[in-house]
């Protein structure tokens, strides 16, 4: 895997850039800081054009909004903010407050709808338009670190640090099921495009691929530290992981195997496909967005 460094912060000792997206046409990369930042950049001209302000604490998921005009950040300050990307905004456009942390968020432009996991277990599902909250629900015992919706907003696919992956009819509040039961944390989920799968990093290492809603579990291979970011190409024939062993690793979906491994400098913090699904854009405890191309 060939790397190159999209963003290299200026100072000496730079905070974590601790999440990564891409926007649909791919002309806009978006990256939360531990400073609460989130730098909107340009990968051709490799520059940051935009940083939005107003977040008290980490910024730990970024989301664009269907298009490079707009996008949600969620933050260690327990709130959702909705920003503008264009130039002149200033300020969150809006904001939706949590009890806790927040530490998971997911986004369906074409349902309008959102979901935050934070650190208590709640799940908020939101209109993405107004941040308006439809649904609260108490899915889990401790921090949320993965959200998705399914089945166009009426089921809820969380997993969290008690081990859980669970599946939730939203709107007839029926009790959770669980799809999986572990011993350890659940770091990171990625669903596939189909809404067929998910794949699981654990705090063990382990990467695992769990069917949905079925919960047949087949273990992919493992990281020698905490698996923390799992991401899946846009054709769903690849999953990116990254560890804090410094290594990314990629997967084939179909064969389930490791066609590529890469060691890195720096512990890895989140992944992110391409919009061509040929490179995988990282984020790293040294404050770095690196693209590594496949071989």
């Amino acid at each position: 895997m060939q790397e190159t460094v999209l963003y290299h912060p200026p100072s000496t000792s730079p905070p974590a850039l601790l999440c990564v997206d891409v926007s649909p046409s791919g002309k806009r990369i978006a990256c939360g800081s531990a400073a609460g930042r989130v730098l909107v950049l340009d990968p051709r001209s490799r520059r940051a054009r935009r940083a939005l302000v107003g977040h008290e604490d980490a910024v730990v998921q970024v989301r664009f909004l269907g298009s490079d005009k707009s996008l949600l950040s969620v933050g260690w300050d327990g709130t959702v903010r909705k920003w503008s990307t264009a130039r002149g905004s200033s300020g969150a456009v809006a904001t939706l407050t949590h009890d806790s942390p927040v530490k998971s968020l997911c986004v369906d432009p074409d349902t309008g709808l959102g979901a935050a996991g934070s650190q208590s277990g709640q799940v908020v599902v939101f209109d993405l338009a107004s941040l308006e909250t439809r649904h609260s629900l108490v899915v889990h015992d401790r921090d949320v670190s993965g959200v998705c919706l399914l089945n166009d907003g009426h089921d809820l696919l969380t997993v969290s640090w008690d081990g859980r992956c669970r599946l939730t009819k939203v709107r007839k509040r029926a009790r959770p099921r669980d799809l999986l039961s572990l011993d350890t944390r659940i770091r990171a989920m990625a669903v596939d495009p189909n809404d067929t799968a998910c794949i699981l990093g654990l705090h063990d290492g382990r990467v695992v691929l769990v069917e949905v809603p079925g919960g047949t579990v087949t273990e992919l291979g493992c990281h020698s530290d905490a698996a923390v970011a799992v991401a899946i190409s846009p054709t769903g024939d690849l999953v990116a992981t990254g560890g804090w062993d410094r290594t990314i690793n990629v997967w084939d979906l179909s064969e389930r195997h490791l066609v590529q491994s890469q060691r890195c400098l720096s512990g890895i913090t989140s992944l992110a496909w391409s919009t061509d699904g040929r490179s995988v854009l990282m984020t790293n405890f040294a404050g770095m967005l690196s693209v590594w191309s496949l071989d």
